[in-house]
């Protein structure tokens, strides 16, 4: 199999033709300086970038590129933007966030670990469980068990939940229709849901080293944070989240 040879997916010896890889992020105006670190840790390793640009009145020009192609919000998607694209392409998607830096073993490890699971499955770095004994609460450590992006496991996990900023999937195997994502800043519980609803595995990838880096020293909202301490911002999506979960988990 592919996966034990000693040369990198997408090598020209490798045991099948290069199938076209794909990373779709959504981004907005405050994260532009993380997005050019994050686009410059991407670029190398990948066919086509797809930016979806939240609140943006014109195209920055760095993303002017032959293999960059952007999308204009008519209104905030807010998250939801990685997704826009996610029916019409066509092999591997990887979905990135604009606030992190991807290694180039990154893309080889999550490109094995599809193929591992003969394109069945959804894999990613950043995956958590709910604790069954609790009230759910998306964003309580007590409530949720989660295997960060920043740390190691030993083995494949199949979680509950992934960070879709750190995820991948192949197309052949696993469809992900744009409409399940029905309010802004809630991919990660939607795509869990819709994964559980349609029996399709979502694997927590080991590694023997962290993969990914903050590159966000000076961002001063996000999703996460946001929704964990609760602030009043449109980035908070701690209730609305919880409450999803109770009706459709």
């Amino acid at each position: 199999p592919q996966v034990q040879r000693s040369f990198s997916i997408g090598h020209p010896d490798q045991s099948c033709p290069k199938e076209t890889i794909t990373v779709s992020i959504a981004t907005f105006p405050e994260r532009m300086a993380s997005l050019k670190k994050a686009l410059d840790s991407i670029y190398p390793w990948v066919d086509r970038i797809n930016i979806f640009l939240n609140d943006y009145e014109m195209v920055p020009e760095f993303l002017q590129d032959s293999k960059i192609h952007t999308q204009l919000s008519e209104v905030d998607q807010g998250d939801n933007g990685k997704f826009y694209w996610s029916e019409s392409i066509q092999g591997y998607h990887f979905t990135c966030d604009d606030d992190i830096t991807y290694s180039r073993q990154y893309f080889e490890v999550l490109l094995a670990a599809i193929e591992k699971y003969n394109r069945t499955a959804i894999v990613g770095m950043h995956g958590s469980i709910l604790n069954k004994e609790k009230e759910i609460d998306f964003y309580s450590e007590s409530d949720r068990i989660t295997w960060s992006y920043r740390e190691t496991i030993p083995q494949d996990r199949r979680v509950d939940f992934l960070g879709t900023g750190a995820m991948a999937y192949h197309s052949e195997g696993v469809q992900v229709p744009f409409h399940i994502f029905q309010s802004i800043n809630m991919t990660d519980a939607y795509l869990g849901t819709y994964a559980k609803k349609m029996d399709i595995p979502l694997i927590r990838c080991t590694s023997d080293t962290a993969l990914l880096e903050d590159n966000n020293e000076t961002l001063e909202h996000s999703i996460y944070l946001d929704s964990l301490d609760n602030k009043p911002t449109k980035f908070n999506r701690r209730e609305m989240v919880n409450n999803y979960l109770k009706s459709n988990w």
